[in-house]
Order: structure tokens, then sequence, then C-alpha cells
């Protein structure tokens, strides 16, 4: 079928407008896109920066962690109940607490040597007491009684003589104390009946006491 030229015209015209309408919507496209790429960015919200808490200055001569603030001076580290400060908060000095310190010659039981007492007097000892007791001839008193009473007449201890006529006992230190030596008559010894004081210093060696004869 042969088609006229006038409907050939028509049809090229058709197909002309078509690709003018593409090209035209290609580039508005091309247009929006140039516009976004070249268009300035917008600027980034700064966020503030925390300032950091200005420290007051330091003052010579103050003692560690006393700081002067706004005219005042304050003190940040507590103090201890030993140290004492002047009104400039400056260390003045320390308490000094007195205590008086014991050696201990001989330490009760449970209880270490140079242990350390407050405001305590020295204890007393109980003290050994030794003495040898003889006939007038200068032999040996074997078997004598010992009675050591105090000052007020209460008997504390009681000892005899052994077979070399020695006797000893423990007695309290500090105090007086009357010593009787008994020992009846026998065939061919005489009696002992004696008596005498004496005083016990407090120390921790044993006290000899001279012969009695």
């Amino acid at each position: 079928m042969t088609r006229k030229a006038s409907e050939v015209l028509l049809d090229l015209e058709a197909k002309l407008n078509k690709l003018l309408a593409e090209q035209s919507n290609t580039n508005n496209l091309l247009k929006v896109i140039a516009n976004r790429l070249g268009s300035p960015q917008q600027p980034i919200m700064q966020q503030p920066v925390p300032q950091q808490p200005q420290q007051a200055p330091l003052m010579p001569g103050l003692k560690p962690g006393v700081r002067l603030e706004n005219g005042v001076l304050v003190n940040d580290s507590p103090a201890s109940d030993n140290e004492v400060f002047d009104p400039n908060g400056q260390l003045a000095g320390q308490k000094v607490e007195t205590e008086y310190k014991m050696e201990m010659e001989t330490s009760p039981k449970g209880e270490r040597r140079g242990a350390r007492y407050t405001n305590q007097e020295p204890q007393k000892r109980n003290v050994t007491i030794t003495q040898k007791v003889l006939y007038p001839n200068g032999k040996n008193v074997c078997l004598a009684r010992i009675e050591v009473f105090d000052m007020e007449g209460n008997l504390v201890t009681s000892a005899k003589t052994n077979s070399t006529g020695k006797w000893s006992a423990q007695l309290p230190s500090e105090q007086d104390y009357v010593i009787n030596v008994i020992k009846k008559a026998s065939a061919s010894k005489p009696e002992i009946n004696k008596s005498f004081e004496i005083s016990v210093p407090n120390q921790s060696a044993p006290l000899q006491l001279k012969d009695l004869q």
C-alpha cells in the first residue's frame, strides 16, 4: 500500500516532537542535579565546649589542700586530730601526747616484754629472799621453822631450812617484815629462837640476807 507524502511528513513531525519533549525533560533533570551539586553546604551546628572550672590559685606557704577562693581560705583535705592550724590556714604544729614506757624485767603470762603503759606506776615485784641459819659452832641448822609476818602481825608465809641450813621465800617488794627463826633444842644442840626485821626493795634480783648464827 502506497502512503501519501503528506502522511509521511505528519508521522515524522510527531516523532520529532516526541524526541524534543524527551530532550527537554532530560535537560530539566540535569539542571536540577547540577543545582543540587553546586549549592553551598548547610553549616554544621557547633556544640558548645564545656569549660573546666577555674582552679583557685595556690598561695606559697600554704599547707597542701588549702587554697584561696573569693578571698577566703578553703581547706579541701581533712585535718588530722593532732594538727593545729593558724588563722591563715598554715600548719602551726601538732599535739603531742606524753606517753611513758616501762621495760618489764619479768612480764606477766600472756603479755610481751616492753609493753607500753600510759601514766602508770611501776609494777611491784615479788622478790626471792634467801638466808642460811647456823648454830653457834658454825654447823648448819636443819629443819628450822621460818615464819614471816607483816608489820601488822599477819602471817605472810612460812618455810623450813634444808640440809645445808638455807631457806627461801618470795615476798612482795616495798614492804617491811618480821622474820622468826625457831628450832627446838636436842640432846646435843641448843635451841634457836631469833627474830629480826627486814625491808624488801623493788628489785628483780634475789635478796641474800646475812647468815644468821
